[in-house]
Order: C-alpha cells, then sequence, then structure tokens
C-alpha cells in the first residue's frame, strides 16, 4: 500500500468558510489522506472526525491579538517543519501570509461608512485586511454585519476632534501602536480627521499611506472667503507634502487635490449594481400625476436648498420633493415643494423609481452615491457643475450640467414637453461600465500592489 500524503489545513476561524472546509475534509479519503488542521480555538473537534490533529494557534482569528501575531507566526512555522507536509492549504488572509491593509477611518458613517466597508469586503479576497475605526451616532447599530468576517476590526479609542491636543497625542501614540502590531503593507485613511491624524501619526514610516478626503471640506462648504476654510485648505497643503499618496473618488476631485497634494491620483466611486438591482427588483414605483423632481439628502449648506427652491418656483407647473430633512428646511419656501424627512431605504427607492428627474445641486462632491443610482435606475440626471458631479456627468451625454437655476428649469420645462430617453441610457451604461464596484476593486488591487514596498 502506497503511503499516506500528508495534508495541512490552516484556517483562521470557524465560519462561512467552515462550510467548505468540513466539505474538503470529508471528502479526502482518510486511508489515503492523513489530515491536520491549525485553527483557531474556534473549531470544534467533533465536527472533523477524519481529522488526525487539530492545532489551536491563538492569533489566527478575526481579530487583533496585541503582540501575538508574531510569537504564533514562530509557532505555526515550527508545527509546519515538525510535521513534514506534503500539501500545505491555506484557507484565509492572515494563514496564507497576504499583504496586509490598514483601513483608518473615524467617519464611519453616512456614505463614508458605506464606501469604506464596501472596499473592505472587496479586498478581503486578495489582501488580509484590518479597519481602524471609531463608532460615531450615525455609525449603523450593525454595523459588524456590513463586513465581511475576515475583516480584522480595531476600535480607536482615542478619536477625537482636532481641538484638543492631549487627545490628538494620545490618539497619534493609539495608532502607531497599531501600526506596530499589524505590520501593514499599506495604510489608507479615510476622510479628514483621519487623514489629518494620520499622515502627521505615520510621517516617515517605511508603509505606504494613501489619503481619501471624501471630499474636501474648503470645497464642500463654500464661503471660499471664510477664515475656517482658508485654515482647512493651507494644513491639506502642509500635510499634502507628507509621505502620501491622495486617492481620490474622481477625477475632478484630483484636480483639487494637485492644488494641495504633492503625489494623487483617483479611483473612480462605484455601486455595487447586483445589491441595488436586487434592492430594487418587486419595489412598486410611488407615481403621480403631476411631473416629479425630486433630489435626497440632508438640507445643509452643501446642498444649496436655496438653489432648489429657486428651481421649483421657476417651474411651478412640477412637483418637487426634497427625500430628507436638515437644519436648512425652514429655506425650502415654494408651494410646489414637498419634504418628506428621511425614509427608510425601501421607501425612499419607491419614491425614487416613482420620479422623472433627479436633481443636485450640491457645492461639490467627491462622487455622490445617490447619483450613481439614478443613473442606474435611468432617471434623467441634472446637477450642479461643480467637484464630482462633472467627472460623472458629460453634458449633453448623459445628463445635463447647470450653472445656475435657469439651467436647471430649462432642462426640466424641455423634459417635461419631450423625454431626453437617450441620456438616462447612457447613464445606466456609463454606471455598468465604469461606476460600480467591479471596476472599482480592479482599480484598487492595481493601486494597492503598486504602492506596496
Amino acid at each position: 500500500m502506497n503511503k499516506r500524503i500528508k495534508f495541512q489545513h490552516i484556517e483562521e476561524c470557524a465560519g462561512g468558510a467552515d462550510c467548505y472546509l468540513r466539505m474538503l475534509i470529508a471528502h479526502l479519503n482518510p486511508m489515503r489522506v492523513e489530515q491536520v488542521l491549525i485553527g483557531s480555538a474556534d473549531y470544534d473537534r467533533k465536527d472533523y472526525p477524519t481529522v488526525n490533529g487539530m492545532i489551536t494557534v491563538d492569533s489566527i482569528q478575526n481579530t487583533l491579538s496585541s503582540y501575538k501575531d508574531e510569537k504564533d507566526t514562530m509557532r505555526v512555522r515550527k508545527i509546519l517543519k515538525d510535521k513534514h507536509s506534503d500539501i500545505t492549504y491555506c484557507r484565509s488572509p492572515k494563514a496564507s501570509g497576504m499583504k496586509r491593509i490598514l483601513m483608518v477611518c473615524e467617519a464611519f458613517g453616512g456614505g463614508v461608512f458605506a464606501y469604506v466597508s464596501q472596499l473592505c469586503n472587496d479586498m478581503c479576497e486578495t489582501f488580509d485586511v484590518y479597519l481602524a475605526y471609531a463608532v460615531r451616532p450615525q455609525t449603523p447599530k450593525n454595523y459588524r454585519d456590513a463586513l465581511d468576517k475576515r475583516v480584522h476590526l480595531i476600535e480607536v479609542k482615542n478619536f477625537g476632534h482636532l481641538k484638543n491636543p492631549l487627545a490628538d497625542i494620545r490618539l497619534i501614540r493609539e495608532l502607531r501602536q497599531i501600526e506596530r502590531t499589524v505590520k501593514p503593507d499599506v495604510i489608507h485613511l479615510h476622510s479628514s480627521i483621519a487623514g489629518g491624524i494620520g499622515r502627521i501619526a505615520f510621517n516617515g514610516k517605511h508603509n505606504a499611506v494613501a489619503y481619501t478626503p471624501h471630499g474636501y471640506s474648503f470645497v464642500l462648504m463654500g464661503r471660499k472667503g471664510s477664515l475656517k476654510m482658508w485654515m482647512y485648505k493651507q494644513m491639506e497643503k502642509i500635510l499634502g507634502n507628507r509621505n502620501c499618496i491622495t486617492l481620490t473618488c474622481c477625477e475632478s476631485e484630483d484636480e483639487v487635490a494637485k492644488t494641495v497634494s504633492r503625489r494623487t491620483a483617483y479611483v473612480e466611486t462605484g455601486v455595487n449594481v447586483e445589491d441595488l438591482s436586487a434592492s430594487l427588483d418587486g419595489i412598486q414605483p410611488i407615481r403621480n400625476d403631476r411631473f416629479t423632481v425630486y433630489t435626497l439628502g440632508r438640507i445643509c449648506v452643501q446642498k444649496q436648498p436655496e438653489l432648489f427652491n429657486r428651481i421649483a418656483e421657476l417651474v411651478p407647473e412640477a412637483r418637487f420633493v426634497w427625500i430628507g430633512s436638515g437644519e436648512l428646511s425652514d429655506r425650502l419656501t415654494a408651494p410646489n415643494i414637498e419634504i418628506t424627512g428621511w425614509k427608510p431605504r425601501k421607501e425612499a427607492l419607491s419614491m425614487a423609481k416613482g420620479a422623472d428627474v433627479y436633481v443636485l445641486c450640491s457645492l461639490g462632491e467627491a462622487i455622490a452615491m445617490s447619483l450613481i443610482e439614478n443613473m442606474f435606475m435611468k432617471k434623467l440626471c441634472l446637477v450642479s457643475n461643480v467637484m464630482g458631479n462633472k467627472s460623472v456627468i458629460k453634458n449633453g451625454v448623459n445628463g445635463y450640467l447647470c450653472d445656475k437655476a435657469e439651467d436647471y428649469a430649462e432642462r426640466i420645462k424641455e423634459a417635461m414637453k419631450e423625454f431626453p430617453v437617450r441620456l438616462p441610457e447612457q447613464a445606466y451604461e456609463d454606471v455598468m461600465h465604469i461606476y460600480n464596484t467591479h471596476e472599482m476593486k480592479r482599480k484598487y488591487i492595481e493601486f494597492y500592489n503598486s504602492i506596496c514596498k
């Protein structure tokens, strides 16, 4: 009889992958294959009756185990050496020694939450992903459910605002400790606070560092003459000379980045078209007899409610809807405007499906996810001619860029007479070929690999 093949499985932790692993082990003939499973304490020996041995290693788990990783790596190496296996099968990023990415995100809520969560999940197949984050009031209660089980979660205790020097010093120390423990190949900072403190904490380190602003505050908030906005811009200029690449979400944001940063690049934001399509399936549109123009989001300075109100005044025969709420709700005074308040996602999508035109009046965007979603829903999109919007919408091709209220009003009146079907169709095609998570994933993998040292 031929000698049995020695087969070693290395797996991070029990979970979704556990089902596959059980089937694989069960289908390998124990008369021909001697199997050993190296994994965390999550595994139950009785679930693997044909395994000859189970070895528990503390660090092989889906959480950051401070100071243990290096010790347990040496233990795994010794096990592999002692067992002299013919085949070693690594079933996780941590087990296989993939390059490590540390995401740092203080603004873990709203659109940034959706973006960072999707990015972490997409990178899990290729990289060993760690997420250092802060819980905000805007952070979903079930945020862990939105993240792949393979993402290592590290809650940063000292995240705060750039107002307390002592808190900032503690935060810098904490981030540096996380970096020493994780030993990432790439550090990716998300939004202004993580980007500001992170570029200070990791300056001079040997890691590759990237920073995504998710919209520069000095652009999004307007008021070009304000001292506060001027100071924000000066801070970006100072930090932009650090050992870091500013990675923006679109070409027009990259143009702004070049004015404040020494090294820049961009990867277009994308939506998960499969998830969005599944969410839209079975949702009945809420329609109205009147031609309907709508927008959604917080009613705040960035979204220019006064401009939206003026457009409504210029087109009194149309119905205008704002899905959302905010501190400037009182600026929406036109009699043909309805303010719905915040709605559950399913209801908001029903209202969106029933509308004819989507309007985005922002002072600036990184790339608005709502814009991409409305392009996918084949809505006629009328957007302000500003950063973010002008990267996505090509005037007269897949929508219209507008500079003033009269521009919006003219396009709405034209659509009421003869709807421009060709433009929404092209917008949909652009989402399917450019602004989707598949393309975003491919470009991010290329970017991370290109900057790894």
